[in-house]
C-alpha cells in the first residue's frame, strides 16, 4: 500500500508580501458589499500561503495585471501538478470583518483549461483566527470564459468580526491557471439564491450517556442557474456549520441538543431534532432513539442502490441489483484488520463484508483486468460502524502490476456516523491523477491515530461507480 495523500487544510500561514510587492495599491472600492479583491487587495486583507511544509506550493498566487474580467487585474492561483504538491492559501483580514450587511461571497472565475477547482470558500479553521463559521464550496467547475459564482452565508447576523475572507485548496493531476476577480462579500437577492436548509431526517442511535451530531444540508441556487451546496470542510457532505443554525428537541429530557448541534443522550427513549436558520425552519427532522445499549452490528441493510444497471460499475452490491465485476481479494495480505469476514444482517438475505479491529485494508483487482470506470461520475459507499471516527477511501491507479496515482478522500465524524448506514456519493474529481480507467487497489483507512484505530470495526455494502 502506498502511502496516504489528502488534501487538508495546513496548520500554518506563510505570508506572501514579497512576492506580491507593489500589489497593495488601494483599489477602487465597489459600490456596495465589503470588497477583497478589485484590481488589487483591500486595504488590511493579506494573501496568505498555506503551509510549504505540507505540501502548499507559496508561489501558487499572484496578482496578474495582465487578465481581469472588469479592471485592470484579477488574482492568478497556478495550480502545480500534484506530484509538485498543491495551490493553497487565505486571504486574511486584519481586522474582524462585520459580514451583517451581507449574505454572499462572490467573484468571477476562469480558467487555463476546463477544470474542477477542489475547494473555495470563507473563513478559517485553524490559527491566527479560527472561525466557527468556515464555509466552503467544494468541486467547482470552471471553463475557460469568465463565470459569475456566490458562496451563501447561511446566517449572516451571526458573522460579526469574519478574519477569513477567502480561502482556496486545489491538487491537480496536470497543472493549469485559474483566475479570480470582483472578489467580495455582497448582498444578493434572496429570491436568487433560493437558499434550502435541512435538517437531514432518518433515525439515529444514541446510547444514554453518547452523543452525535445533527446533520445538516444547505442547497442554493449558483448564478448560472446550477443547484450547489455548502460544506464546512473539506469532506463532501459535511454540511453548513451547525453554529449558524438554532435547534430544539421534542423532549429535552430524553434527548438535549446544544448550540453546536450535538445531541446528548439522556434517558431511554425517542425524541425529535429540528433546526432554524435565522428564524427560517429547515426542512426534516432527525428522530432520535436513545437505548441504553449501543449495538455493535446493523439490524437492517443498507439502502437499495437507485441508479440504472446501465449507468453503474460495481464491486460489490449484497441486493444483486447489479452484476460485480472481478475483484480479486476484498482484503489483500499487507491489511491491518482482522481475517475477512462478511456479515448476515438478521432476517434478511443481505450479506455484507465486515472489517474488524481495522486500521487499513486493501480492496484489489490485480494482477487484471483492473476496474475502468473512466466513464463513471461518483463513487458510491454504504458504511455502518459502531465505534470508529470516521473513514478514508483511498483509489490507486496502475499500468500493469506497476501501481501509479493515489488520493484518498477522508470523511470524518461529522459524515459518518455511528449505529445507522451513511450513504457516500464522492465525485470522481476528488482523486485527481488517479487512472480511473485502471483502478488496482482501494484501500479502507480508519482516520483513528494508530494507538486506537485497531478498535474500528466497519460493515460495507454497496460499493460501485455510477454516471
Amino acid at each position: 500500500m502506498k502511502a496516504a495523500r489528502s488534501v487538508v487544510l495546513p496548520v500554518a500561514l506563510a505570508a506572501l508580501p514579497a512576492l506580491l510587492a507593489g500589489c497593495f495599491d488601494e483599489p477602487p472600492l465597489p459600490e456596495s458589499g465589503v470588497p477583497i479583491f478589485t484590481d488589487g487587495f483591500a486595504t488590511g486583507f493579506t494573501p496568505n500561503s498555506f503551509d510549504p511544509a505540507q505540501g502548499a506550493d507559496p508561489t501558487a498566487l499572484s496578482v496578474d495585471k495582465s487578465r481581469s474580467h472588469a479592471g485592470t487585474a484579477s488574482i492568478r492561483i497556478d495550480v502545480p501538478a500534484s506530484s509538485a504538491g498543491y495551490a493553497g492559501g487565505a486571504v486574511l483580514a486584519d481586522k474582524g470583518q462585520d459580514l451583517t450587511r451581507t449574505n454572499a461571497l462572490v467573484f468571477w472565475a476562469t480558467a487555463s483549461r476546463a477544470a474542477v477547482f477542489d475547494m473555495v470558500g470563507f473563513g478559517l479553521e485553524f490559527d491566527p483566527y479560527p472561525s466557527t463559521y468556515l464555509t466552503s464550496l467544494l468541486d467547482l467547475p470552471l471553463t475557460t470564459e469568465w463565470t459569475r459564482h456566490l458562496i451563501p452565508i447561511a446566517n449572516p447576523a451571526k458573522v460579526t468580526a469574519e478574519h477569513g475572507m477567502f480561502f482556496y485548496v486545489d491538487v491537480a493531476a496536470t497543472g493549469y491557471s485559474a483566475w479570480f476577480d470582483d472578489v467580495k462579500f455582497d448582498t444578493v437577492d434572496p429570491a436568487t439564491m433560493a437558499l434550502q436548509p435541512a435538517v437531514l431526517g432518518g433515525n439515529a442511535i444514541v446510547p444514554v450517556g453518547a452523543s452525535e451530531g445533527v446533520p445538516l444540508e444547505l442547497k442554493y441556487t449558483d448564478f448560472d442557474g446550477t443547484q450547489r451546496s455548502v460544506d464546512s470542510g473539506d469532506n463532501p457532505g459535511s454540511g453548513p456549520a451547525p453554529e449558524f443554525f438554532s435547534f430544539t428537541s421534542s423532549d429535552p429530557s430524553v434527548a438535549s441538543v446544544d448550540a453546536t448541534g450535538t445531541v446528548h443522550g439522556l434517558l431511554v427513549g425517542q425524541a425529535s431534532i429540528t433546526a432554524k436558520m435565522g428564524g427560517v425552519p429547515a426542512a426534516g427532522a432527525l428522530t432520535v432513539d436513545v437505548v441504553a445499549t449501543a449495538p455493535t452490528a446493523p439490524a437492517t441493510a443498507a439502502p437499495t442502490p437507485a441508479p440504472a444497471p446501465a449507468d453503474v460499475v460495481s464491486l460489490y452490491n449484497s441486493s444483486k441489483v447489479y452484476t460485480d465485476v472481478f475483484v480479486s481479494t476484498w482484503q489483500a495480505s499487507w491489511s491491518s484488520a482482522a481475517a475477512p469476514a462478511t456479515y448476515t444482517i438478521p432476517a434478511t438475505t443481505s450479506v455484507v463484508k465486515k472489517y474488524a479491529t481495522m486500521q487499513y485494508a486493501g480492496v484489489e483487482a490485480l494482477p487484471a483486468p483492473h476496474v475502468n470506470a473512466s466513464a463513471m461520475t461518483f463513487m458510491h459507499v454504504d458504511v455502518w460502524t459502531p465505534n470508529a471516527p470516521g473513514l478514508g477511501i483511498k483509489l490507486v491507479g496502475f499500468s500493469g502490476t506497476t501501481a501509479g496515482a493515489e488520493a484518498q478522500v477522508d470523511f470524518g465524524s461529522s459524515i459518518i456516523k455511528k449505529y445507522r448506514w451513511v450513504s457516500l456519493e464522492i465525485p470522481l474529481t476528488r482523486f485527481a491523477g488517479v487512472d480511473l480507467s485502471n483502478i488496482g487497489q482501494l484501500v479502507w483507512v480508519n482516520p483513528a491515530d494508530p494507538a486506537t484505530a485497531s478498535n474500528g470495526t466497519y460493515f460495507i455494502d454497496n460499493v460501485y461507480f455510477h454516471r
